[in-house]
């Protein structure tokens, strides 16, 4: 294949999503079956993040303007909620919707972020309540534990702060269970795995020496797995090995090489209007619910442009004739 193919893959992708920001898609759906809607067409703020990272140069001035708008008119208070008012801010949604507004040309005070740090963990909570579980909360899910923090939930918290230049240290033991025996992070509002795991593998590389072996195991895990024939997730492994691949430059052939077979999965899975196929992006165990609400990514938003990063990053990584690109 030739890079001129790829970047129509890679350009079609982004065609596809410039085309639902401007129809006001960026958003979920819980599946036909699922009896609670209230999140339907909700989620902008949380989804609009990987969409401008996906576009690039490619988001012009009046998209980047009025995506921008949209976003600072669903803010409360320096923070945002998921459902644009209908549950309360948190500070998942919070952390994506000011990442995307750094990019868009719009710095957002942090005051609204720090609401959500408990006093006695020292973590950022996901919702401001405050609850008898307050500290780190792992999977499995429970309509108790919502309250506290979540390894999925905190480390794009800390890549928010990371990219302001306030992050010191990890206020966190990354030994507390958040790691698998298999090298992954523990997700607990998102069924993947691959969901924590790519955000801390954008994270840690420019940490210290001390997380050396837990990136060490994240990368065994990842050259050894059986990734699920799924675009999302194999698109979240193929950015979380060109991350890690910064840190441990002597392991570079074998990462290229289970790159390019990721990418080459990606490219074969791409549907003909340029999207790749959604799935279940997280499932939220709610008190007032008695069963699950999913999140669907009906609009193929989240997958699309997790596939047109991952493509370009490998695109710029890769030498060319080691990727099978002429």
């Amino acid at each position: 294949m030739s890079r001129s193919q790829l970047n129509r893959q890679i350009e079609s992708g982004r065609g596809y999503l410039l085309t639902r920001l401007r129809r006001r898609e960026l958003a979920t759906r819980a599946p036909a079956d699922c009896p609670h809607k209230n999140w339907d067409g909700k989620g902008e703020a949380y989804l609009a993040l990987n969409v401008v990272l996906a576009l690039g140069d490619q988001l012009g001035r009046r998209d980047r303007n009025r995506l921008r708008r949209r976003l600072l008119n669903t803010q409360v208070g320096g923070a945002w909620d998921y459902t644009d008012g209908g549950s309360g801010p948190d500070a998942d949604t919070s952390a994506s919707a000011i990442r995307a507004l750094d990019r868009l040309g719009e710095s957002i005070d942090l005051s609204g972020i720090a609401t959500f740090v408990n006093p006695d963990s020292g973590l950022h909570n996901t919702f401001r309540v405050a609850g008898e579980y307050a500290g780190l909360q792992l999977p499995p899910q429970s309509r108790e534990r919502h309250f506290g923090a979540h390894p999925c939930v905190l480390p794009n918290v800390w890549l928010l702060l990371h990219e302001r230049g306030q992050l010191r240290d990890l206020p966190i033991d990354l030994q507390s269970g958040m790691q698998g025996d298999d090298g992954l992070w523990a997700a607990y509002f998102y069924l993947s795995p691959y969901y924590s795991t790519r955000l801390l593998c954008e994270l840690l590389p420019d940490s210290g020496a001390a997380y050396d072996e837990p990136l060490r195991r994240t990368l065994n895990g990842l050259l050894g797995s059986d990734v699920p024939a799924s675009a999302t997730q194999t698109a979240e492994v193929l950015i979380s090995l060109l991350e890690v691949a910064r840190r441990f430059p002597e392991r570079s052939e074998e990462i290229a090489d289970r790159a390019s077979e990721l990418a080459a999965r990606l490219r074969r899975t791409q549907r003909e209007d340029g999207s790749w196929d959604g799935e279940v992006i997280w499932r939220f165990v709610h008190r007032t619910h008695p069963e699950p609400v999913d999140g669907f990514d009906h609009y193929r938003v989240h997958s699309t442009s997790l596939a047109v990063r991952a493509l370009g990053s490998w695109q710029a990584s890769c030498r060319p004739r080691s990727a099978g690109l002429s």
